[in-house]
């Protein structure tokens, strides 16, 4: 939802210049090609000895305004001034920009240069400007085409500046980061300029904050058409300096909205004897532009063939039933694309070409569960890679997708990806775990829902059985796993991320240090929420003079690498709530005896929802059975928390790290 119609305009916009400031680390003139001695000679950024590169300076501008066709324009000019510190860092000023190319949505890239400049062997600057040569234009995808270039003769020590500019027919903002996850950033100006006629909902992001002043200039323009308009121009402006790295960090879905960054959203468009139009005032309008798309239309279409569904749920008396017997009809039908899309093209055409993006398949699920008298209706989300979606940030464009709600007669309520076989009734993707889902009923309206409210519990249980052989040098094993939800759908889509069975069951083998006799994945392509596993093999034991080394798990649930950082700037971000129950029974060899048994290990974080685990382990005749219990019963983990929660984790993983010593007698 981020292009809007070109609307037919009769005045001008005109722009104003670029404020700076110059508290900077590394002081720069921002005209393309002044480049000064002391940038040319700098060999470290002072406030990151570790980085490979720094953006020395960036200049954005994005200007609302009108093409020569009396069309909505949106222009952005990027320049950016780089400076080589490492050879890791040379690739900084590579670039690639995807523009779209369909007529309605034609963008224009021009103006590229990029220019080296090099202290030669004479202690001269030597300046390259970048040739067609090393410009390339290709088709990326549908409607796309992508330019990649990169400056020449760029090497460790080198400056380089780039510059381009894109023209599209829009009157939307992109979102503006100020920050970035690869390079510091010395200084960064932003200017954002459009006419009162627009009203945008502006929001600024990230831990970091960015100088703001804005300016006001009236216009006046005489048209042939409307006479004297007047009008005031908006230029804003952003300035950051010294801005750090964002760097990733482990669990997190998204890194990119704690950025410093700005977004703009349009609300409305108010043009004298033009245009009215609201668009993003409330979450009303939100609701009722969807309305006015493709969306509900073809959710409310009548399913083509209705027989086939009758014929598909026949013998089918409850409700969850009727609803995986047209799924699975569905998906015999129209085979996801892997495409995620916010709307729909039209049933008819999905269905001909048997094959569809996420909302496609949703859209024709919805379709054919009302035609058998449910009622199916739209939730948008905004999937968590994507950020969290800011409530009072209101915006049509913040959604990425659609899933499903479905309410059968019988008032039992599920909710579904229609796109994702390997899930099931109330288990949706993980990104797609939002505390704020928009459903959209059927006659228009909307409300908030809560998907990570939806009552489903995943599980993970697995029993393992070792025979440990002595002489050998190895023990013999079995492996039983059942997982439910959210856990069987992780099970199922690992399993089909791999060509063959035999490469799923090499990757268990280099992941528990194994070699599998035997191994099989029960039904693996039936819709359910249930994954059993069960699989045979053999296992190293370290034998050391008298004493048996056996190691229980056999493999860590947990990583223990995650959070080796002391401190943490980002929340931790986990996909879903679970409990895994884990059993391991050894048995004892004859002429062997116990030596040391695991101790009983609880620990719990009341910071994380009251997560806990257990580990205890005991003998029985000849057997030692050794069971662990992790209740993982949040979603985030707040970074204020996070000196405990690392606590927590790394005592869990010692857990996992156990070892049953068995002594020869």
């Amino acid at each position: 939802m981020k292009h809007f119609l070109p609307l037919l305009l009769l005045f001008a916009f005109v722009a104003g210049s670029s404020g700076s400031v110059s508290a900077q680390e590394i002081p720069v003139n921002p005209k393309f090609g002044a480049v000064s001695d002391a940038e040319i000679d700098m060999t470290v950024y002072p406030r990151d000895s570790s980085a490979a590169a720094v953006l020395l300076y960036r200049s954005y501008t994005v200007q609302i305004g009108i093409s020569a066709a009396a069309r909505l324009n949106r222009t952005v000019w990027v320049h950016d001034r780089w400076k080589i510190l490492k050879d890791a860092g040379k690739d900084a000023a590579d670039y690639e920009i995807v523009y779209a190319t369909n007529y309605e949505d034609k963008e224009v890239v021009s103006g590229i240069k990029a220019t080296t400049f090099n202290r030669g062997a004479d202690g001269k600057v030597q300046q390259t400007k970048m040739s067609k040569k090393s410009q390339f234009n290709e088709k990326y995808a549908n409607d796309l085409s992508k330019i990649s270039f990169a400056a020449e003769d760029v090497r460790e020590g080198s400056v380089v500046e780039v510059a381009f500019e894109i023209q599209s027919p829009t009157v939307t903002i992109p979102d503006i980061y100020l920050q970035r996850s690869d390079y510091p950033v010395n200084k960064i100006d932003v200017e954002v300029s459009y006419a009162d006629y627009f009203t945008y909902n502006r929001v600024t992001r990230g831990f970091l904050s960015a100088d703001f002043r804005q300016e006001v200039v009236n216009e006046t323009v005489t048209t042939p058409a409307t006479g004297l308009l007047s009008f005031s121009m908006y230029h804003d402006y952003f300035t950051a300096t010294n801005v750090p790295v964002m760097k990733s960090e482990a669990y997190s879905f998204c890194p990119d909205q704690y950025k410093l960054s700005v977004i703009y959203d349009l609300r409305s468009i108010a043009i004298p004897g033009v245009i009215t139009q609201n668009y993003n005032a409330g979450w009303v309008d939100v609701d009722r532009r969807f309305a006015e798309t493709n969306l509900l239309t073809q959710v409310k279409q009548k399913f083509r063939d209705a027989d086939a569904l009758q014929a598909a749920t026949s013998g089918k008396e409850m409700a969850d039933e009727k609803i995986v017997a047209v799924w699975q009809y569905i998906l015999d039908q129209v085979k996801w694309n892997k495409d995620i899309h916010l709307l729909p093209q039209d049933n008819k055409q999905t269905l001909k070409e048997g094959t569809g993006s996420s909302a496609d398949m949703n859209a024709l699920m919805a379709s054919a569960l009302n035609t058998i008298g449910m009622v199916a209706e739209p939730v948008l989300v905004k999937s968590r890679a994507d950020g969290a979606l800011l409530d009072y940030h209101i915006s049509s464009s913040e959604f990425t997708t659609f899933i499903l709600r479905v309410q059968a007669p019988d008032g039992t309520v599920r909710y579904l990806d229609a796109s994702r076989r390997d899930s099931y009734l109330d288990v949706l993707p993980p990104a797609y775990l939002v505390t704020r889902g928009r459903l959209l009923h059927l006659d228009g309206h909307g409300e908030w829902v809560d998907l990570t409210a939806i009552p489903v519990t995943n599980t993970l249980t697995q029993v393992v059985k070792l025979s440990p052989v002595p002489a050998e040098g190895v023990a013999k094993g079995s492996a039983e796993i059942s997982a439910v939800n959210q856990i069987a759908s992780a099970v199922k889509t690992n399993y089909h991320s791999f060509d063959t069975p035999e490469a799923w069951i090499e990757d268990t083998e280099n992941d528990e240090g194994i070699e599998v006799i035997e191994m099989t994945l029960d039904e693996p392509d039936k819709l359910g929420n249930v994954a059993h596993v069960t699989y045979s093999f053999e296992k190293p034991v370290e034998n050391a003079g008298d004493f048996l080394y056996i190691r229980p798990f056999l493999s860590a649930w947990h990583d223990a690498q995650a959070f080796r950082n002391e401190n943490r700037k980002l929340p931790v971000d986990f996909p879903y709530k679970q409990r895994i129950n884990y059993m391991c029974l050894v048995e004892i060899p004859d002429g062997f005896a116990v030596e040391q048994l695991p101790a009983t290990t609880r620990g719990s974080m009341p910071a994380a929802g009251g997560s806990a685990y257990i580990i205890q382990c005991q003998q029985a005749g000849n057997l030692v059975q050794m069971s662990f219990r992790m209740d993982l019963n949040t979603l985030l983990v707040q970074e204020n928390d996070y000196a405990d929660f690392r606590a927590f984790w790394e005592h869990l993983c010692k857990t996992e790290e156990s070892v049953i010593v068995l002594k020869k007698q």
